[in-house]
């Protein structure tokens, strides 16, 4: 009698510290797609069939990954019938996002879709994989029970590494200085007069001319050039001259002959005054 309860207390230790050995499970895969996948947005398929040592009802979450021969990184996306989800799962309960199976007389069908994740530093390049399911229990224990992986091929131009190009300079259009205008600068300029003319109003011949400062106008005109002035040109600026002095000095005649009588009659009146002192004296 004691021996019975020794090994139902063992059998009970077994169940409750290692629970997957006690209900031992293996699943058969199938794959139901293609095994090539050139695609991002490409299915790939499989039938699990679920045999387990679990009472009736007993329900699992299944989740399909992708991963290298040898690896234990795993990546890829789950269908749970109205969303494609890969994770997290231990965290907020996760697993319960995935597609569910329940158990009845001791095995389980179902149909598994799942999708490559090439955004994942475990699946990001082509090449060759393979493809299994793991189970997680309601209270979120997972297990990869005996299973046969299935391979499947990943090729799609996304995956292949190539050199990012650098992107070429902008052309930024050059702007163009404003021109300023040719504004002239103050400057002295001898202006030499190389030969005058005898002009007809019988003022001396003009002589070399130096303008002190000359204010040029012209927007062409080039600083520090020496000019000289045309007949033409001396003969009327002369003319203009003496016209214009002429006046002035008609002018300027009568207040000089009062002038040089005042001087006269001064003279005489002090001659006079001399003459009587001296008279006097005597």
């Amino acid at each position: 009698m004691w021996q019975l309860q020794v090994y139902f207390s063992l059998f009970l230790f077994l169940a409750i510290i290692f629970p997957h050995y006690v209900y031992s499970a293996n699943i058969k895969l199938e794959k139901t797609s293609s095994d090539a996948i050139t695609d991002l947005g490409q299915e790939f398929s499989a039938d699990i069939d679920l045999t387990i040592a679990a009472s009736d009802g007993t329900t699992y979450f299944m989740r399909g990954v992708f991963y290298k021969e040898g690896s234990g990184k795993y990546c890829g996306y789950t269908w749970n019938g109205s969303d494609w989800f890969n994770g997290p799962y231990s965290s907020n309960e996760g697993w319960r996002k995935l597609p569910s199976m329940a158990i009845a007389s001791g095995s389980a069908t179902m149909n598994l879709k799942s999708r490559f994740d090439p955004a994942s530093d475990s699946c990001h390049d082509s090449g060759s994989y393979r493809f299994k399911v793991q189970r997680y229990t309601q209270a979120g224990s997972a297990t990869f029970d005996d299973q046969e992986a299935l391979t499947v091929s990943v090729s799609f131009p996304s995956l292949t590494p190539t050199p990012s190009k650098t992107p070429s300079p902008t052309k930024v259009p050059s702007v163009k200085p404003t021109e300023k205008a040719n504004t002239p600068i103050p400057s002295k300029v001898n202006v030499a007069i190389a030969e005058s003319l005898q002009a007809k109003s019988a003022i001396a011949p003009t002589k070399f001319m130096v303008l002190e400062t000359f204010q040029a106008t012209n927007s062409n005109f080039i600083l520090g050039e020496q000019i000289i002035a045309s007949p033409s040109t001396l003969i009327a600026e002369t003319k203009d001259t003496s016209d214009k002095l002429r006046p002035k000095a008609l002018a300027a005649v009568p207040i000089m002959i009062a002038g040089s009588v005042c001087m006269i009659a001064a003279a005489y009146l002090s001659a006079r005054t001399i003459k009587r002192r001296r008279s006097g004296s005597n």
